[in-house]
């Protein structure tokens, strides 16, 4: 799609297509590959406090599950 968009006539598109294309290859090289593992091994467990939290939570106000009584 971004080959397409700098592909067309228009200067504006041309330079919408590329700074995609930029943005795309930022976001996945550097982003996903370098800045996301190390902040990951910096926080340590903290990186999973939202979900513990969560859990907790939902256990503490769901009501327990009953066992199933058959009617006859």
């Amino acid at each position: 799609v971004f080959a397409s968009f700098a592909a067309l006539h228009l200067i504006e598109m041309k330079q919408i297509g590329f700074s995609l294309a930029v943005a795309v290859l930022l976001d996945a090289f550097v982003i996903r590959m370098l800045v996301l593992p190390s902040l990951m091994l910096l926080l340590g467990e903290a990186n999973w406090w939202p979900s513990r939290g969560a859990l907790r939570a939902r256990h503490a106000t769901a009501p327990a599950p009953q066992p199933f009584e058959s009617v006859r």
